[in-house]
C-alpha cells in the first residue's frame, strides 16, 4: 500500500531539507512524496530539485502562489497512493511514523489514524503507543469540545484516499484544517488514535496563529459554517458545534482587545459579544464543555466592561 505524503512549500528553503529527510528516511518505503512549490521566491526549488534527483519517490509540482489550501488540493489531485498524509514544510515526521500509522489502520480496519504531535523531538525509543478506536462522530465531538488528544489538523493523520474523492480544502480562507476536518472524519466509520509521537510541529511565535491579522477573523466564518452543517446533517453534534463557535468568538473578542484593535473592528467585537451572551448559558450547563470555557463564561456574566478589563491583563 503506497502512502502519498503531500508537502506544500512556500519560501521553505530553510527547513524543507529537514522535512524531506524525515519522510525519505521512514522505515515504511512504499511512499511517494509530492512537494508542491507554491510560487516560492527563495531557494525552495533548488532544495527540492536536489532531493528529487537523489530519490525517485519525490515529485515536484510548481504552481503560482495561491496558498496552502490550493497547494494541498493540487497534491491530492496528483496523488496515486491508497493513503494520504500531509506535512508542512517546516515540520517533520518522526522515525517510524508512517509504519506505525499504516499498521494501526490495518489492525483496526479504519480509514483514519491520528497520532500524537509534539513540539520537541522526543528521545529515541519509547513505547509503541496505546491505540484507541472510536466512532467518527465521537472523534468530531471530542475535537469540537477541545477536550482530548485529537486535533483538527491535516498533519499528524493518515487518511484513506477514498475520503478525498470529492472533498477539498477551501481556498482563499484561513483555518483550512478546522474547516474541513469534520467533513472528512464523518465520511469514515471509525477513527483510530495512537498516543505514539508521529509528528514534529515547529513552534513559531510569529506564526499566523500567534499574531493578529484580519485573516484571523475567518475563525468566525468557519465555526459558523460548522454549526450550520452539523445542525442540519448531524444534529447530535450541534451542541459541540455551538460550543466551538462560542470558543472562537471568545478568542477573537479577546484577541481584538489585546491587540488594541477593538475600535477598528468594533462591529466584529460587538457581534462576538452578542453571540457570547446568546450561547453562553447552554455551554455553562453542558458537562462536556472544558473548564477553561466555563471560566470565560462565568467572567462574561460580570458584564462586557469588566470582562474586557480582565481579559486585557490576564495571561492567554
Amino acid at each position: 500500500m503506497t502512502v502519498s505524503v503531500i508537502v506544500p512549500a512556500y519560501n521553505a528553503g530553510k527547513y524543507l531539507g529537514e522535512c524531506l529527510d524525515s519522510i525519505l528516511s521512514q522505515s515504511y518505503r512504499e511512499t511517494e512524496i509530492i512537494v508542491v512549490d507554491d510560487g516560492s521566491t527563495d531557494n525552495t526549488a533548488a532544495v527540492a530539485d536536489g532531493y528529487a534527483v537523489a530519490d525517485s519517490r519525490l515529485r515536484i509540482i510548481r504552481t503560482p502562489n495561491r496558498g496552502v489550501s490550493a497547494a494541498r488540493n493540487t497534491g491530492i489531485e496528483t496523488a496515486t497512493g491508497e493513503w494520504i498524509m500531509f506535512a508542512d514544510s517546516d515540520d517533520a515526521l518522526l522515525p517510524g511514523a508512517i509504519e506505525a500509522l499504516v499498521g494501526t489502520a490495518v489492525a483496526e480496519n479504519v480509514e483514519i489514524v491520528s497520532g500524537r504531535t509534539c513540539c520537541k523531538i522526543p528521545s529515541p525509543g519509547g513505547t509503541e503507543g496505546k491505540v484507541t478506536a472510536i466512532s467518527a462522530a465521537d472523534a468530531v465531538e471530542q475535537i469540537l469540545y477541545q477536550t482530548g488528544q485529537l486535533l483538527p489538523s491535516a498533519w499528524g493523520n493518515l487518511f484513506s484516499r477514498r475520503l478525498w474523492a470529492s472533498e477539498r480544502f477551501r481556498e482563499g480562507e484561513r483555518y483550512e484544517d478546522l474547516d474541513i476536518f469534520y467533513r472528512i472524519f464523518l465520511l469514515a466509520d471509525r477513527v483510530a488514535y495512537t498516543d505514539r509521537d508521529v509528528y514534529f510541529y515547529r513552534p513559531n511565535p510569529e506564526s499566523f496563529i500567534n499574531t493578529f491579522s484580519p485573516a484571523r477573523l475567518d475563525a468566525l466564518k468557519v465555526t459558523a459554517r460548522i454549526e450550520e452543517y452539523l445542525s442540519k446533517r448531524n444534529p447530535q453534534l450541534a451542541k459541540a458545534a455551538r460550543d466551538r463557535r462560542l470558543s472562537a468568538n471568545f478568542n477573537i473578542f479577546i484577541l481584538l482587545l489585546r491587540s488594541g484593535r477593538e475600535k477598528e473592528y468594533a462591529g466584529t467585537a460587538d457581534s462576538c459579544w452578542e453571540l457570547i451572551t446568546a450561547y453562553r448559558r447552554e455551554s455553562l450547563f453542558n458537562p462536556r464543555v472544558r473548564p477553561k470555557n466555563k471560566l470565560g463564561i462565568l467572567l462574561s456574566y460580570l458584564g462586557r466592561p469588566i470582562f474586557s478589563a480582565i481579559a486585557k491583563i490576564c495571561p492567554a
